[in-house]
């Protein structure tokens, strides 16, 4: 089937601008033009651009990409630089996950900080409970 910018654009959400960017960069380089030279793309464009999704989403810049793209377009006899290429982007992202964890857990942490904060009316006292968990609410000591 083939598709107009707009069409494509509308149909992966990708604007029109980064297709046409995407096509001079070489991650798009076989784009066809109809008569009057417009851009017609197919349904490999949009495989292919589902790929550079991908690859963009995960953190790969755009000259590697382009990089990914051309081995592609050789064929099998790039298959094993294509897997290093992805090896070393898995191995990119997993790193990346890890450290989003930590920022997670880092987040949980001062999100349960500031309600307990919330719930006792001050940072001082949020502090004192968390210091000295069995310790009572500043509201509820006794006089001694």
């Amino acid at each position: 089937m083939n598709y107009t910018i707009r069409e494509i654009s509308q149909r992966t959400g990708i604007p029109a601008s980064t297709l046409r960017f995407y096509e001079t960069r070489g991650l798009l380089p076989r784009v066809k033009r109809d008569p009057h030279g417009v851009r017609v793309y197919d349904d490999a464009d949009l495989d292919r651009l589902g790929t550079i999704t991908c690859l963009k989403n995960t953190g790969m810049g755009v000259g590697e990409m382009a990089r990914f793209m051309a081995l592609y377009e050789q064929g099998d006899a790039t298959l094993a630089e294509r897997r290093e290429l992805v090896r070393a982007q898995q191995q990119a992202l997993s790193a990346r996950i890890r450290a989003m964890r930590d920022y997670k857990r880092h987040i949980d942490e001062k999100l349960e900080y500031y309600d307990l904060a919330c719930a006792c009316g001050s940072e001082a006292e949020a502090r004192r409970l968390r210091c000295c968990p069995g310790a009572a609410p500043a509201g509820e000591r006794s006089a001694g």
